[in-house]
């Protein structure tokens, strides 16, 4: 046996070149097989075909035009035939096959036209495919041009009404979006909703935001439907808002759409100035040890024709009082029209001057001036006033006036004279201004003659500039003047300086200043004084449609000599006072949620070389809080120093600290079907260091019964608590006051007005005969409104009447109830997803009310005709699309 052996070396030499000559085989045969596709593709093809243009770019419903090359490459002759293909809804302007007969060698160039779809996508590329057959119809070749589309964005949205209304039956309010998406893409468009704590969004409770989100198709209409209920259908809101944000790829739609919760039925209150007769009857103090006091109290009014008024009121506080003719009664009776006003009874406080008796007023007013006259006297104070005044008028908002006027009081010997000078004056568009002066002569006769002279001045002030308000408000009045404003000087100015849309800074400065000057046996005494003034410099923001807060510094200045006046009347005790304020506002409407805190950080300190026992500033807190939410208020404060000028004397004096917690909680609502109203109030206030306790409940409860009567009860429980320091114990004190009454008003007819009952019913007329048949149900959803007819209606005559919109329910029923008599129109229009079924010719029915009356109004049904309509059109037509509103269907 023999072996032949190979060393490693020898044999990996062999094996490298075994590698490469397989590697170098693969690689001919890769080129032998590309150049040969290369052959079939290019030069060594029977035939080729190809576009000219390879890419095009065309927008819809145009044209374009390109070149198909098609040549012989080979030695003989080609018949066939080339067939293009184009997308659905493409049109070629000719033929779609073509035969070709091409020599040896030739070759051909064939225009093409096309016309692209009106429906075409953006930013999609089509494709327009040439393939060619040869004679025995098979295919040999294919070719593409592809068509790009650009991007067009044509989105259009028609916004729903901003007042929507509620259906009476299921408590639904809907309403659409129209979308027209023109452009050639697919859209998304979103609908944001923000939170409202009463509406729900098909079913979805809006506590937190919501987002629907729709595909709009390229070149389509689009009508999106929402529904929207009442979360709760037992609140007494009628109007809802909802905000709506529509979000495209490039664009935001903002709107606040209005919910309406219409009834179909509407009570008119008839004002108290057109009752007749309106009697009220209380007796307080029914519970206690007292003896009960009893109060009545009589007003009412007779409307005569041609706009005369006769009116009357009578009030007695105490009617077993003996000393009610002067001091328990006030009455009157009169009779006016647009021009006389006479007025005979009661006489209180004219001209500025104290002033209580029984006497008469008269007033006359004519376009371009007024005059008037005053009398009063009183036996038992033995005093008499008499007085006249006048005004010219220059415009509709500028007049001046002037008067005189005497006030004698023999029972303290003292008589009074005065002239009075105003106007009232609008100048330059933004400013408004009101001024009324009096100087008067008093004349002193009980133990020695004097005179003393005196005047008063009061005005309001008001300029309105875009960025710029302000308000100011004056009464003065000297030491001697003998009027209502005697030694009064009372000035409040309030400006607003807008810096944006968000903020703003308020300047407010108050004086309230009383010098008053008394005579005891025609002497004067020693005068009391006291003096405050108040700046308070605020800046205004506004963070966001519900928040914003306030914050600044404030100073004031007060003084009094009450206390020093044995020493003289100069002798004064005066503070000064810096604090800093800063508050907050939340306003949500639709929760009807408002809070509103405030905090304020003072220093006091006294006017040094004052004698006082402390002259160390003494630092104040304060925090109190306001808050509402729907039927329930709150009102906290705490303060922690000595507020107001005689706190202060007494802290810097004696020590005493002021301290003390108050807390005020309300409720008011109304029960079955706004029969009852209940209104509950507590006060609790406790001073942490006098220990001192007060607590207060307050119960009033008023039921609405038939017929014009109302009755109430009044109950008051107070408790207080006060601590003696010196004894270590407490005192309580309780009372309870109890009060009831009923009240009656009598609805008379008038003279010149008359109070009916109207009831409308819109039906559907099945049968067309204009009448209401047994089997002929109402029609709901029928939004109407009246208004009086002024071309039958005398407009001089102030009629009471307030126009309300009123929606149908299932019944197709609406009331109103006490409408004043007179001619009026009827407008009404259908509304929700009755409309199209039915019709009317007139939407507006005159009629008038001497009665009580009720008023059919039919609906036709409408004919329907279901099919479709076709049309046959030139493909080349030019006359554009054709809309659907000029075709007329007739059967």
């Amino acid at each position: 046996m023999s072996y032949i052996n190979y060393n490693d070396e020898n044999l990996t030499k062999q094996n490298i070149i075994k590698n490469l000559f397989i590697i170098f085989v693969l690689l001919c045969l890769g080129y032998t097989a590309s150049a040969q596709v290369r052959s079939e593709n290019n030069v060594n093809r029977k035939v080729d075909i190809e576009f000219l243009y390879p890419k095009i770019e065309v927008v819809a419903n145009k044209s374009f035009f390109n070149i198909l090359k098609v040549k012989n490459n080979s030695n003989f002759k080609f018949t066939g035939k080339i067939k293009l293909n184009q997308p659905r809804d493409w049109k070629i302007i000719g033929d779609s096959e073509i035969n070709i007969n091409l020599d040896a060698g030739d070759s051909l160039k064939l225009p093409i036209r096309i016309i692209a779809s009106k429906n075409v996508l953006g930013e999609v590329a089509y494709a327009i495919v040439a393939v060619l057959f040869d004679k025995n119809n098979l295919s040999v070749l294919s070719e593409y041009c592809f068509v790009n589309i650009p991007r067009i964005s044509d989105l259009k949205i028609n916004l729903p009404n901003r007042i929507i209304y509620f259906d009476n039956k299921t408590r639904t309010a809907k309403f659409r979006y129209k979308i027209k998406n023109s452009g050639n893409v697919n859209e998304i468009i979103q609908l944001n909703f923000n939170k409202n704590e009463h509406l729900t969004v098909d079913g979805k409770k809006l506590d937190e935001l919501y987002a629907y989100e729709y595909s709009i198709s390229a070149h389509a209409d689009t009508t999106v439907e929402i529904k929207v209920n009442l979360a709760n259908d037992n609140t007494t809101k009628d109007f809802f808002k909802l905000d709506l944000n529509t979000l495209t790829q490039d664009t935001l739609y903002k709107k606040s759409l209005w919910f309406n919760k219409i009834n179909s039925s509407y009570f008119h209150t008839i004002p108290q100035e057109n009752k007749c007769a309106i009697v009220e009857l209380a007796a307080s103090d029914i519970l206690s040890t007292r003896k009960p006091r009893y109060s009545l109290m009589v007003q009412g009014s007779v409307l005569l024709k041609n706009n005369i008024d006769l009116y009357y009121f009578y009030r007695n506080y105490n009617l077993e009082e003996d000393y009610s003719d002067y001091y328990n009664d006030r009455g009157y009776i009169g009779i006016k029209n647009k021009y006389l006003n006479l007025q005979v009874g009661t006489v209180q406080n004219i001209f500025n001057e104290y002033v209580f008796g029984f006497g008469g007023i008269s007033k006359l007013e004519l376009k371009k001036f007024s005059i008037g006259g005053h009398f009063s006297n009183n036996e038992k104070t033995q005093q008499k006033f008499y007085g006249g005044d006048a005004s010219i008028f220059l415009s509709n908002k500028s007049n001046i006036s002037f008067g005189y006027s005497e006030n004698i009081m023999e029972f303290e010997g003292i008589s009074s004279k005065v002239l009075f000078a105003g106007t009232n004056l609008r100048f330059l568009k933004k400013h408004n201004l009101s001024l009324k002066t009096y100087f008067n002569n008093t004349s002193h006769r009980l133990y020695k003659s004097f005179e003393t002279q005196g005047f008063a001045i009061l005005g309001n002030y008001s300029a309105n500039y875009s960025k710029f308000k302000i308000n100011a408000r004056i009464e003065y009045g000297s030491p001697e003047y003998s009027g209502i404003s005697r030694g009064r000087t009372h000035l409040n100015v309030n400006s607003i300086y807008s810096l944006t849309n968000k903020d703003f800074i308020n300047f407010s400065y108050s004086k309230h200043d009383i010098v008053n000057i008394k005579y005891i046996n025609d002497v004067p005494q020693p005068t009391q004084k006291s003096f405050f003034d108040s700046y308070l410099l605020l800046y205004n923001k506004n963070l966001n449609k519900l928040l914003s807060f306030n914050i600044g510094p404030g100073f004031n200045i007060e003084k009094f000599n009450t206390l020093y006046i044995t020493l003289g009347s100069n002798d004064f005790f005066k503070t000064m006072t810096t604090r800093a304020i800063i508050g907050l506002r939340f306003y949500d409407i639709s929760r009807q949620l408002y809070i509103r805190p405030k905090i304020e950080i003072g220093q006091i300190v006294p006017v040094k070389e004052q004698n006082i026992n402390n002259n160390k500033p003494r630092n104040t807190y304060s925090f109190n809080l306001f808050t509402k939410y729907r039927d329930f208020s709150l009102y906290a404060q705490y303060e922690n120093g000595s507020k107001g000028i005689y706190n202060q004397y007494y802290y810097f004096n004696s020590g005493y600290i002021t301290k003390w917690f108050y807390i005020m909680p309300s409720y008011n609502k109304f029960f079955f079907n706004n029969k009852v109203n209940i209104d509950l109030r507590a006060n609790y206030r406790y001073d942490i260091i006098l220990e001192d306790k007060y607590f207060a409940f307050t119960t009033l409860t008023k039921f609405f019964l038939p017929d014009s009567w109302t009755l109430w009860l009044l109950n008051s429980v107070n408790t207080n608590t006060k601590r003696d320091q010196r004894n270590n114990s407490s005192v309580r004190y309780n009372s309870v006051f109890f009060e009831a009454g009923i009240r009656k008003e009598f609805n008379c007819k008038q003279p010149r007005f008359q109070y009916y009952d109207l009831n409308i019913i819109f039906f559907k007329d099945l049968n067309g005969n204009r009448k209401r048949e047994k089997n002929e149900p109402g029609l709901r959803n029928v939004l109407a409104a009246i208004e009086p007819n002024y071309e039958i209606e005398d407009s001089k005559v102030r009629k009471d009447f307030v126009s309300q919109k009123l929606l149908t329910g299932a019944d197709g029923n609406i009331e109103y109830t006490n409408i004043v008599n007179g001619a009026y129109n009827l407008k009404y229009v259908l509304i929700g997803d009755m409309v199209g079924n039915f019709n009317r010719e007139e939407l507006t029915h005159p009629f008038t009310i001497d009665e009580d009356k009720t008023i059919y109004i039919p609906y036709l049904e409408n004919n329907r005709i279901i099919g479709k309509v076709i049309l046959n059109r030139d493909p080349l037509s030019s006359l554009g699309p054709i809309d659907i509103s000029n075709i007329r269907v007739i059967a």
